[in-house]
């Protein structure tokens, strides 16, 4: 699943992200992260879950422009177990 942060021209913008357990077991999340520098969290609510089925957590994403080139930026978020 990829989340659009749009077009921009200076500053910063950021997306909250939900990680759902589809899963038929437990799924424990002990960090997550980004790829990517340019992006950040502003809240992390996934670190140290362990998400039941059909359990839900989030993360607000944000990514800043300021000083970057025009262009496409990406990042993976990444939760490990």
């Amino acid at each position: 699943t990829s989340v659009d942060f749009g077009s921009m021209e200076t500053g910063s913008v950021s997306r909250t992200v939900f990680f759902k357990n589809v899963g038929d077991g437990t799924a424990p999340l002990s960090t997550a992260s980004l790829s990517n520098g340019d992006f950040s969290f502003s809240l992390n609510r996934c670190t140290n879950k362990a998400l039941t089925i059909n359990q839900t957590c989030d993360v607000v994403v944000v990514f800043n422009s300021l000083g970057k080139a025009p262009g496409t930026y990406s990042a993976n978020l990444i939760f490990d177990t």
